[in-house]
């Protein structure tokens, strides 16, 4: 797999999770609340899983 495609598949894959994560927590019947799960720690992870992905 050529590296545009892994970027884009990566690309792809954190925006379809971090929706389903929104849904998750926006819902209203979701036992998680907006202030106990913050943004930094799926920030982070994101930065890590990109930029190990230009490590070929």
């Amino acid at each position: 797999m050529s590296p545009e495609m892994f970027f884009l598949f990566t690309v792809i894959y954190f925006v379809l999770a971090e929706a389903l994560l929104y849904c998750l927590i926006s819902s209203p019947t979701s036992t998680i609340s907006k202030n106990n799960l913050s943004k930094w720690p799926f920030m982070l992870f994101l930065a890590l899983n990109l930029g190990s992905g230009f490590d070929y």
